[in-house]
């Protein structure tokens, strides 16, 4: 069974709600088996975060301002495949967290971004040829952001 997806956010000339729903609807149901609700928010007052997964509520998660808001308009706009892996990426790295709720034994953090592709894959279409360069880019990108999070918020 499909998740409930939940928007409540500023629209930022993307439809991110579309490409969340798109990234779940290409995955075997095991894999979605007691995810309830992908939430997509604005953002996380609690703490800064692109995303997150709330295991005691079979949630994710999205935070759409943090997440893309660095981003110019014109770009997310523009170059949709771009926009599609940013927020894939997210989906990914909280659905793996998902699936390994229950396994003590993994560095999840690792595993999370180890795996992020092998749940946005299926559902890049025409775009699975040229995912791999997207990928390399939007991961370092991803990198550089949570590691400028990191030293300003501690």
């Amino acid at each position: 069974m499909q998740p409930k997806i939940i928007e409540n956010y500023t629209r930022v000339g993307v439809d991110v709600g579309s490409i969340v729903r798109r990234v779940l609807s290409h995955l075997p149901l095991d894999i979605l088996e007691g995810l309830r609700e992908v939430r997509v928010l604005d953002r996380n007052n609690a703490h800064s975060a692109f995303a997150c997964y709330l295991k005691d509520e079979g949630t994710i998660e999205i935070y759409v301002s943090d997440l893309l808001g660095d981003f110019p308009h014109i770009l997310l706009k523009l170059f949709y495949p771009f926009t599609y892996m940013v927020v894939g990426m997210a989906v990914g790295h909280e659905l793996d967290h998902h699936v390994n709720r229950n396994n003590p034994g993994i560095d999840r953090e690792e595993s999370a971004e180890k795996n992020i592709m092998r749940y946005v894959y299926p559902s890049l279409g025409i775009f699975k040829p040229v995912v791999r360069t997207i990928s390399f880019l939007t991961r370092s990108l991803r990198r550089l952001r949570q590691k400028k999070i990191h030293e300003k918020y501690g």
